[in-house]
C-alpha cells in the first residue's frame, strides 16, 4: 500500500509539519537580538505558508502583509526624522 502509515493517535504529518513550523518560530523569536532579525524570522515564517495557501488566500494575504509592511516602515522612517528634527 502507498503512503506513510501513522499509529492510532498521533498528529497527522501536516499536523506534525506546522507544529515544527511554529516551534521554529518561536525558538527563533526567542534568540533574535534585534529588531530585523525578528521580523526575518516571521518573514521567512510566512513565506512558508505562502507557498502551501491557497492561492487566492496567498494573494489576498500578501496584499495584506504587504500593505502592512509598507506602512510600518514609513512609520519608521518618520519617527527618525522626527527625532532628528528634535535634535
Amino acid at each position: 500500500m502507498a503512503g506513510h502509515r501513522r499509529r492510532a493517535g498521533r498528529p497527522l504529518l501536516d499536523q506534525q509539519r506546522e507544529q515544527r513550523r511554529l516551534a521554529r518560530l518561536a525558538d527563533r523569536l526567542d534568540t533574535a537580538r534585534t529588531h530585523s532579525e525578528r521580523v526575518a524570522a516571521a518573514c521567512d515564517y510566512l513565506r512558508g505558508g505562502l507557498k502551501h495557501a491557497d492561492p487566492a488566500v496567498a494573494e489576498r494575504v500578501t496584499t495584506e502583509v504587504v500593505d502592512y509592511l509598507t506602512a510600518a516602515g514609513k512609520r519608521a522612517f518618520a519617527s527618525r526624522r522626527k527625532k532628528g528634527a528634535a535634535s
